[in-house]
């Protein structure tokens, strides 16, 4: 008994700590005073483009950073198409906002929208060189994904969990190449190192 309260009560901790830190990362300028990473990410490592599970906050927010800063090409999945339709709303209204306080250009927000495609077949996923994990906290669930990426995804691509409570040794283990999953956290250590 101990041991489920101590897993929920860390489970909640996980799911605030992320609320928050998407919050910070929505309004903060650093994903629009980064260079872009196109030209490094493509040119180094291969990453052509970007897929996101889930389309909550999170999901969101990395699409949006992926698309806006990065500058890839990004499918955005979630089961619910309503959820779906709703991040790309969201984006939309980060983008507006973006213009209206001249951080970028209309034009540079119509090539950022261009870029995000929505999905809610997870086989849509095939093409995506690098796959961030953005779903509950929820083991079973995770595990599942990652299952079912093993059917789309081949061996070169690199998938990442964005879990905040959940070992990802044990995420890894639901797939067949666990030496290519990694925690999404790390990537955007860089993001805010560089806006220094």
């Amino acid at each position: 008994m101990i041991h489920i309260k101590r897993n929920i009560f860390f489970g909640q901790v996980g799911i605030a700590l992320k609320n928050k830190n998407f919050s910070l990362l929505t309004k903060a300028h650093i994903h629009y005073s980064v260079p872009p990473l196109s030209d490094k990410i493509t040119n180094d490592h291969g990453i052509n483009q970007i897929g996101v599970i889930g389309a909550g906050q999170m999901g969101t927010g990395i699409a949006y950073v992926a698309a806006n800063v990065a500058k890839l090409p990004v499918k955005i999945f979630d089961l619910d198409p309503r959820k779906a339709d709703k991040a790309f709303s969201f984006i939309e209204r980060l983008l507006e906002k973006a213009i209206s306080k001249e951080r970028i250009t209309p034009d540079q927000a119509t090539d950022t929208k261009s870029r995000i495609e929505i999905s809610t077949s997870i086989s849509d996923l095939s093409s995506a060189d690098f796959i961030i994990e953005a779903v509950v906290e929820d083991m079973d669930t995770k595990r599942k994904i990652f299952s079912e990426l093993n059917l789309v995804t081949d061996e070169n691509t690199i998938l990442a969990s964005n879990t905040s409570s959940i070992g990802i040794t044990g995420i890894a283990a639901a797939t067949k190449k666990p030496d290519k999953v990694i925690f999404r956290v790390k990537l955007f250590l860089g993001f805010s190192k560089s806006d220094n």
